[in-house]
């Protein structure tokens, strides 16, 4: 498996995009490449469509989602969302799914056929429908980026530190080492527990047809 910011000539098996879109794309490279790195192709834009407004992030990056399964043709999606995109109410009682079910079916007024859970409270399937247009949509819910590779570093290396850039970047420069070096040396376990909803996401591509 492997990230391409250009389609042009392969066969894209997901199309990934993000609700804010800072550090995805870098870390999901990293990862793909600890899960096999050449097999499956997916496809994450730089700018995969102009957003229709300022305040199109977190679950509103959804509304782009008619387009990316009309015009793109693309059938089995990636949402990369920070946790704190989510209402608070949600986030409290675990029910980030039944928000995201919601928010398609009243906001975007796509059909949900089914909806499933592939790792409590990190990573769900929704299967939906515009029409006659079925695809596949898979959510993989981050804890800040920051919290996430500090949690690696200490699985790493057993140091723990703030989950603060200017430490991460203290301790990054101190070790020579980029968050993608970081990753890509790091063992799949270690990510898994990092990168739960990401790690899940991706392993659920890996293992589609």
């Amino acid at each position: 498996m492997r990230m391409t910011k250009d389609s042009k000539g392969e066969q894209v098996h997901a199309f990934v995009f993000t609700g804010d879109g800072r550090t995805e794309f870098r870390h999901l490279s990293a990862i793909c490449k600890k899960l096999d790195g050449t097999t499956k192709v997916l496809w994450f834009p730089e700018s995969p469509i102009p957003l229709k407004r300022e305040k199109d992030t977190g679950l509103y990056s959804l509304r782009n989602l008619r387009q990316i399964t009309m015009e793109y043709r693309q059938r089995r999606l990636l949402l990369a969302i920070d946790r704190e995109h989510f209402g608070t109410e949600a986030q409290r009682s675990g029910k980030e799914l039944d928000e995201a079910k919601d928010f398609l079916q009243k906001r975007i007024r796509a059909t949900v056929a089914d909806a499933s859970v592939l790792m409590p409270q990190n990573a769900f399937l929704l299967r939906c429908s515009f029409g006659s247009q079925s695809f596949d949509l898979c959510l993989a819910i981050r804890e800040t980026h920051e919290k996430e590779i500090a949690q690696l570093i200490q699985f790493k290396f057993h140091t723990k530190i703030e989950p603060v850039d200017s430490q991460i970047r203290s301790f990054l420069k101190k070790i020579k080492m980029d968050e993608e070096t970081l990753i890509e040396k790091c063992a799949a376990k270690y990510l898994a527990q990092a990168f739960p909803g990401l790690y899940c996401a991706l392993s659920w591509i890996e293992e589609q047809q």
